[in-house]
């Protein structure tokens, strides 16, 4: 996705080459290997490149550290929004700081390329995943509904390379360049491909640069202001009424109408006054393609809904007993009415003609849990081919017996294992 380029007046968005060249050696500056990690995976310092690169994007993203304070305050009002999103789609909550290296939660953020809102979604992409591009209705500056789809995104990503570090990377150079990469270097840490272009290399370092900073300021005392170490540890009252009524005004508000065609006719007086500072070696070329290639998927549910709906209603099916389907949980999250489960297929079962596979994604959730007995009800309205990227909008229940809906509420150590369920046609 095509990153916008913050032009500040008196002042590069680079150091020298002197201050580059300077080492850091102050211990107390980073953290050790085992605490830096993106989405689970940890960031290997022990690699010298890595070790490097990490310390100069740390360094430099904390050169800015007034734009931080920025960011820490719509961070307070937009992530709380996002992350029940993240989490129905079992997409890892690091993965909202993709949106700070994508616009810094600016959500009017739109780039030459043409990508816009808050996760820089491009046209086909975003048409793709189920939103309007249209120039009255551009679903993309929705807050909500491009959060729906950008986990969408991510999830297909991380389907497809199998690491949350090269989903990420997937998500700013195109799933099929990275794909490639990985391909042809399979030893190598998702770090350490040789990405074509230095935004793509700074990509993942720079969403981890947000997080600490944001998450662990007192970590970097010696790269930040004590007043920025102060303000950007304070948990409570990051944001005061008016400024929370500012920014939820700002997101409701519709973005003024654009031209279809902006990916070829946008000039600097279309970018909006804030945008992001990409803060790699060099001065990146175009991000990536306009045409983003994408694995073929229905849209998902784009609204606010702790349940998601299903993508399409299908005809009303035959009046008689579906085989049963035995499923595995892939969602490490606790039990409760409304929590989205994702569970993947373990046994290959025809169903009318349709088969579904080992491996096929079913998307489940909570529908009620009975308080005297505990017993937890779950419903299935669709399910993703892993070998088509199909939707199909079945309708399952989960079941103890056969037509015996409902089943014991699992310990949580049963959840995170994986915890097995059967599925029959509601």
């Amino acid at each position: 996705m095509k990153h916008l380029l913050l032009f500040r007046a008196g002042f590069g968005l680079l150091a020298g080459p002197a201050a580059m060249a300077q080492p850091l050696s102050n211990a107390q500056t980073f953290a050790t290997d085992d605490d830096l990690r993106f989405c689970g995976e940890q960031l290997p310092q022990y690699l010298p490149t890595v070790a490097q690169r990490w310390q100069k994007t740390l360094s430099r993203r904390a050169r800015y550290a007034d734009d931080l304070l920025e960011i820490q305050k719509q961070a307070a009002v937009i992530f709380p929004i996002i992350e029940p999103i993240l989490a129905q789609y079992a997409v890892p909550k690091d993965m909202k700081y993709l949106a700070l290296v994508e616009s810094e939660l600016n959500e009017h953020a739109l780039s030459r390329k043409g990508a816009a809102g808050i996760w820089q979604l491009m046209p086909q992409t975003a048409r793709k995943l189920g939103l309007s591009t249209r120039r009255r209705n551009d679903e993309r500056y929705n807050l909500v509904k491009a959060t729906h789809a950008a986990c969408q995104y991510l999830w297909e990503l991380y389907r497809q390379t199998g690491s949350w570090m090269l989903a990420a990377s997937a998500y700013n150079a195109g799933p099929t360049y990275i794909a490639q990469l990985a391909k042809q270097f399979p030893t190598e840490h998702p770090l350490m491909l040789p990405f074509a272009k230095a935004e793509t290399q700074a990509y993942v370092y720079q969403a981890i640069a947000y997080k600490e900073l944001l998450s662990r300021p007192e970590h970097y005392a010696d790269l930040l202001t004590s007043r920025a170490v102060l303000a950007l540890s304070q948990r409570v009252g990051v944001v005061t009424p008016a400024e929370r009524q500012t920014i939820l005004a700002a997101i409701e508000q519709p973005h003024p109408e654009a031209d279809e065609q902006v990916a070829e006719t946008t000039t600097a007086a279309f970018l909006p006054a804030k945008a992001v500072v990409m803060l790699t070696p060099e001065t990146p070329a175009a991000s990536r393609p306009a045409e983003v290639r994408l694995t073929d998927v229905r849209p998902v549910a784009t609204t606010a809904a702790t349940a998601p709906r299903p993508v399409a209603e299908a005809a009303p099916p035959a009046a008689h007993h579906w085989p049963s389907v035995r499923t595995r949980n892939l969602t490490n999250e606790r039990v409760t009415e409304g929590q989205q489960f994702v569970f993947e297929v373990v046994n290959a079962q025809e169903f009318d003609g349709q088969t579904l596979s080992v491996g096929d994604l079913v998307y489940a959730y909570v529908e009620l849990i009975e308080p005297n007995s505990g017993r937890v009800y779950l419903r299935a309205d669709r399910v993703v081919s892993s070998q088509t990227r199909e939707t199909l909008p079945l309708k399952l229940v989960a079941v103890e017996k056969s037509r015996q809906r409902g089943v014991p509420m699992p310990m949580r150590d049963a959840v995170a294992s994986g915890w097995q369920l059967t599925w029959e046609k509601l």
